[in-house]
């Protein structure tokens, strides 16, 4: 009876040890994991900051565009009415 239980006892420690180690496997695997997430996550937040800024550069682009066209539009205006109170000194600017 005394040799079932210390086998029984060996048994228990040998199974203890097993899971104790597959505990630590399942712990090293999952700080693996959290890693690998916390590194998509990082990766996913610079695309998405990437993507952010190119919207942006795009949207800033444009609007440069627009202002240089209606600056053009405002300098051809002014140059057209200079042209006329030239051409009409002393007459008065229709529309004024």
């Amino acid at each position: 009876m005394q040799k079932i239980d210390e086998l029984l006892k060996i048994s228990e420690n040998d199974l203890s040890i097993e899971l104790s180690t597959g505990n630590l496997k399942l712990s090293e695997s999952q700080v693996n994991l959290d890693n690998d997430l916390a590194a998509i996550a990082v990766n996913n937040i610079s695309e998405e900051r990437e993507n952010d800024l190119e919207v942006l550069r795009t949207s800033v682009a444009s609007k440069g565009a627009e202002a240089k066209a209606i600056f053009t539009q405002n300098q051809a205006t002014f140059a057209s009415m200079m042209a006329y109170c030239k051409g009409n000194s002393g007459r008065s600017i229709p529309g004024l």
